[in-house]
């Protein structure tokens, strides 16, 4: 077992809408972001920073790696999760609009993915797999992560062994870093 450092994009500019893979702007200025966690990282310099291709977190790992002297890797598998049609809109909206196909969601929300979404089985599916690549790699501990709340959680799930009622009840703060422990066999 190996522990991930990771840390959540700064809070954005956007509140009670719908944002997974909304493509939003980083809420504050990337340099300074990555300035804080720099300073706050609690253990050795990462040799790479891997993250999400949204710009409210790849701006900033893109930072964090230039001021650690690390490198810079993507990953689409570290997106947010799909809410698809629901994407940008109210949650207050959809709820009224949407009613039937909301309502479906919330009854199943672990198997069924908003429309035209994603549903979370998918969207663990594919974090289990960059999580298991990076395990099987042998390189945890030499890398940090700059990732969304959803990433982040479905690492604790896969990793701390928490279900997904536990994972969304736990606080995932803006920029601090998290140590989650990241098995060998994290694909499976």
């Amino acid at each position: 077992m190996s522990l991930l450092l990771c840390a959540r994009h700064a809070a954005v500019a956007v509140t009670n809408r719908c944002y997974g893979r909304l493509d939003l702007p980083p809420g504050e200025d990337p340099r300074a972001s990555a300035r804080r966690l720099s300073l706050a990282l609690p253990s050795t310099t990462p040799l790479a920073v891997w993250t999400s291709p949204l710009r409210r977190c790849r701006e900033v790992a893109d930072e964090l790696a230039r001021l650690l002297k690390a490198v810079l890797r993507i990953d689409d598998r570290l997106a947010e999760i799909d809410f698809g049609e629901w994407e940008g809109r109210g949650w207050n909206e959809i709820e009224r609009r949407d009613r039937v196909r909301y309502e479906a969601w919330l009854a199943s929300w672990r198997d069924v993915g908003p429309p035209g979404g994603e549903s979370l089985v998918a969207f663990e599916g594919r974090v289990r797999a960059w999580a298991g690549e990076r395990g099987a790699h042998g390189d945890i501990e030499t890398l940090a992560l700059v990732g969304h709340a959803g990433v982040i959680r479905a690492l604790r799930v896969l990793g701390a062994g928490a279900t997904w009622d536990e994972a969304l009840h736990q606080p995932i703060p803006h920029l601090e870093w998290l140590a989650l422990p990241i098995a060998r066999d994290s694909h499976r």
